[in-house]
């Protein structure tokens, strides 16, 4: 059982269609489910988003599995590897994930998907504390979509506070509403290191964390958008990983995949 407190940005959808794998299904607008777990983890969406353009944000990807149930986000970092949460990729095996490209209103039948062939959450990922969520899928097959780059570990500019990152997914725009199936980017400054900790005391880590909100304007990671990409300067430099909710006044917190990174 995990500590209270944390709620994970992972939940489920209902996707149009049996087979995603072959022909690329759509994915209708849906209700959220009821797979939130006790301790406080839920599912996430963009929070205060505007529309996005899939056209501008090729590597970001959508993750389904084969009964049909959009859960989470990842980003496409090399043609066969998605990274993603720890969290979102440990309830499924390989050959029951789905990644879904290049489309930015899931209820279209645009767009190219992948099974996976292996499941690599990281070594270190502690599902207690969130302390190394992050994980890599391989894909069956090269998806013929740009890719992003992860920001090295020296590049701690990235990371500075104040630096403004964009967050993308197809989750929720508010706590307990139907996900709306369209790609969404917040834009949200990074926060300092103290308040981060301030804020999260229990669970925050500086070494492997940072967090992100706007104070005058909520937005962020909501239902249905773990995993889903941070980026800074064209960069990969977080996953979506857990927060209070998404009406929550706390900052969301990602993983610093840099540190991670291999």
């Amino acid at each position: 059982m995990r500590k209270p407190g944390r709620r994970m940005f992972r939940g489920a959808v209902v996707l149009c269609g049996a087979a995603v794998l072959g022909v690329v299904a759509a994915i209708p607008a849906a209700t959220t489910t009821d797979q939130a777990t006790a301790h406080g983890h839920g599912q996430t969406r963009i929070t205060g988003g505007t529309p996005a353009l899939i056209a501008d944000h090729p590597w970001v990807i959508a993750l389904a599995n084969t009964e049909g149930q959009l859960f989470c986000a990842g980003a496409l970092y090399a043609t066969n590897r998605v990274v993603t949460s720890a969290e979102c990729a440990d309830k499924h095996t390989a050959d029951e994930i789905v990644a879904v490209g290049n489309r930015t209103r899931l209820s279209d039948f645009t767009g190219v998907a992948s099974g996976v062939t292996r499941v690599i959450p990281h070594p270190d990922w502690d599902p207690e504390t969130g302390y190394a969520d992050v994980a890599v899928l391989e894909l069956a097959t090269p998806m013929p979509l740009a890719t992003i780059p992860v920001a090295g570990a020296q590049e701690t500019d990235v990371y500075a506070p104040g630096a403004v990152g964009s967050v993308l997914g197809w989750g929720s725009l508010a706590a307990g509403e139907d996900a709306t199936g369209e790609l969404l980017r917040a834009d949200v400054p990074i926060l300092d290191e103290q308040t981060c900790a301030d804020a999260y005391p229990d669970y925050y880590d500086t070494a492997s964390m940072f967090c992100a909100s706007d104070p005058d304007l909520p937005s962020g990671a909501c239902e249905y958008d773990g995993g889903a990409p941070f980026v800074v300067g064209g960069k990969l430099v977080g996953v979506a990983s857990w927060g209070r909710g998404c009406d929550s006044d706390k900052p969301d917190v990602f993983t610093r995949v840099a540190m991670f990174a291999r």
